[in-house]
Order: structure tokens, then C-alpha cells, then sequence
């Protein structure tokens, strides 16, 4: 799957969701390539997001009725009116390991947190698989502050190495697709 591409060319009339757009690449991958799947749920190194013990520096929502809105570049998360398991969720998509919420936090709060991003924290390919930190403090960036260090002193929480449970979606079979 690596090495091989395909262009895959689809059209649909009207609109459609993404649930839809989702079930439609699912129905043709399975058609064109005969792929098979099944989820399941497995204990893998993971980040916990917990309370730094110097207690949170989250501000609660400005304006808990507002929608939530979502910002994010590599190095840059800015969240209104959400969850901290929102934004665990985000920050799993920066750096490419699930990262769960332990921290307790209830309501919405506003996060902003800014980083300077190693190659790969961008939630990028690359990020993926990528080794787990043993010891997030210790990671040093000459030019601004790890991931690590900025959740600290920014948000007063912590990312703790651990193991956890993570859903993963097992190939069961795929081959060479058929011809048009």
C-alpha cells in the first residue's frame, strides 16, 4: 500500500455527507480491491492528559452559549468552547498517538497552545508509529518549546506516557484492484 498508487475517479449527483461520502470509499475498496477490515480495540502506548501539580491554567469558555470554533496549524492549537477531551482528541491528530483526557476537567474552556513542532508533529504521515517519549521533559527544541513543555506552562496539564486502549482498524485482506 505504500509503494503502489491508484487514481480512483467517482462521481455522485447531488450532495452528500461525509457519512456518506465515508460509506461510498468503504463500498468501492471493497469492490475494487476486495478489502476486508475489522476494528478492534488494542492496549498501545498512548498519551495521558492529566493536571499538571501545579493545578490547570484553562480558562473556562468566554462564552459557553457560542459555537465552538477550532484553529489549528502545525505548532498551533486554539480551541473556544470546548471539552479537554476535545482537545485531547485534537492533540492525538498533532502528534499522531492517542492521547486520552484524564484530567477531569468538566464544562468547555477556551485552549490556546503554541509550540515549536518537531518534524512529524503535524499529524502528518510521518507522525505515525513515531516513537513513544519516555521522558517528555526532557525534550529540547533550540528554537521554542516541545509539545511537552507547552501544555505545562501554558495550560498547567501534562502529556504522561502510558499504555492505553486504542481503536485500530485491522486489514484482513486487500489485492491488486480489478480493472475498469
Amino acid at each position: 500500500m505504500s509503494s503502489r498508487r491508484w487514481d480512483v475517479r467517482a462521481t455522485h449527483q447531488g450532495a452528500v455527507t461525509g457519512e456518506q461520502m465515508d460509506e461510498m470509499l468503504r463500498g468501492l475498496l471493497e469492490d475494487r480491491f476486495k478489502l476486508r477490515t475489522h476494528a478492534e480495540v488494542r492496549n498501545l502506548p498512548v498519551y495521558e492528559l492529566v493536571i499538571d501539580h501545579r493545578g490547570s491554567k484553562v480558562p473556562m469558555a468566554q462564552n459557553a452559549q457560542g459555537e465552538p470554533s477550532i484553529q489549528v496549524a502545525a505548532g498551533l492549537i486554539r480551541m473556544t468552547n470546548a471539552t479537554a477531551s476535545t482537545f485531547a482528541s485534537q492533540l492525538s491528530y498533532a502528534l499522531g498517538r492517542t492521547v486520552i483526557d484524564k484530567t477531569k476537567l468538566a464544562g468547555t474552556f477556551d485552549f490556546a497552545l503554541e509550540w515549536k513542532p518537531l518534524a512529524g508533529e503535524d499529524g502528518g504521515p510521518a507522525t505515525i508509529g513515531s516513537p513513544l517519549v519516555a521522558n517528555p521533559e526532557s525534550v529540547s527544541h533550540p528554537d521554542g518549546a516541545s509539545v511537552f513543555t507547552a501544555v505545562r506552562e501554558q495550560l498547567g496539564l501534562r502529556l504522561k506516557p502510558g499504555r492505553g486502549p486504542v481503536d485500530v482498524v485491522v486489514i484482513d485482506d486487500v489485492q491488486l484492484p480489478t480493472p475498469n
